[in-house]
């Protein structure tokens, strides 16, 4: 499996086994809804485009209790998630949810949104670019465009990459990508976000801490949790002589590597900006 080939389906099943990663992202999704002008405007419109489980839609009504906003994803089993607390919450007069591909938001008009917000989806998708622009297009002129990445190889692929290579004797072993590592780069985003018209732009890095309290728990999430990113790096291996060797390599790695708790650390980049108009 490619990243291009990473389906609905892939990411319904891991939205069960999705707590660690909402974790972990809610740190710099709070540090995002700090930069971002606005949202408590009477007439603000707020689309979070790539819910996931929720984790962004969650803070923003924490923060902004009276915020309108639509949360949409290609994952039916990620919005069913969300849409359940919406429900448990009493939100549903302000807050809809959608199914729908981030890189055509079919059914959404040109200049819907009042700010437009994403965090950690878009670099996951077949076409990035495709997705940005996407974004822009429903976004209103004057409005507000917020972005969350992980920024550069996640802490777990060093460890992975070391031990198949050492296990299988291929040095030249790469897995399939895990997402787009350039569009996240100031000097490729930057030109793309003026050509569709945004100022005041802003990139920061940060950041933020996985929280295991055990190694198990860290193990659990990348071996058993069904993420499609690292079931495609695990299938062809699965089964084989290797495996057990595999797992065991990586685990050994992994903690020479990694502490627990706030030591267990991804970088992060943040972006916002203006469309102008």
């Amino acid at each position: 499996m490619t990243l291009k080939q990473h389906t609905d389906a892939g990411w319904t099943n891991v939205a069960a086994n999705y707590s660690p990663i909402a974790r972990l992202t809610t740190p710099p999704i709070h540090r995002l809804i700090s930069l971002i002008p606005d949202l408590d405007s009477p007439d603000a419109y707020i689309m979070d485009n790539g819910c996931g489980s929720g984790a962004l839609t969650l803070a923003l009504k924490s923060t902004h209790p009276n915020a309108r906003i639509l949360a949409s994803d290609f994952s039916p089993g990620m919005v069913a998630q969300l849409q359940k607390q919406i429900q448990e919450r009493g939100w549903s007069k302000d807050v809809e949810t959608r199914v729908l591909d981030a890189q055509k938001l079919t059914g959404l008009k040109d200049a819907t949104f009042s700010h437009v917000l994403s965090t950690f989806m878009v670099q996951f998708t077949p076409a990035p670019v495709t997705v940005v622009r996407e974004m822009a297009r429903v976004l209103k002129p004057g409005g507000q465009l917020g972005l969350g990445f992980w920024y550069g190889r996640l802490s777990f692929i060093g460890p992975w990459i070391e031990t198949v290579r050492e296990v299988t004797g291929d040095q030249n072993y790469e897995p399939p990508p895990e997402m787009d590592t350039e569009i996240c780069n100031q000097e490729v985003l930057e030109p793309l976000l003026k050509e569709l018209g945004f100022d005041e732009l802003m990139f920061e890095e940060m950041t933020t801490a996985w929280g295991w309290e055990t190694y198990e728990d860290s193990f659990h999430a990348f071996f058993d949790a069904g993420h499609p990113a690292s079931e495609s790096w695990q299938e062809p291996f699965r089964g084989t002589e290797n495996w057990g060797k595999i797992r065991e390599g990586y685990e050994k790695r992994y903690k020479e590597r990694q502490g627990l708790g706030e030591e267990a650390t991804e970088r992060v980049m943040l972006v916002t900006g203006r469309k102008s108009g």
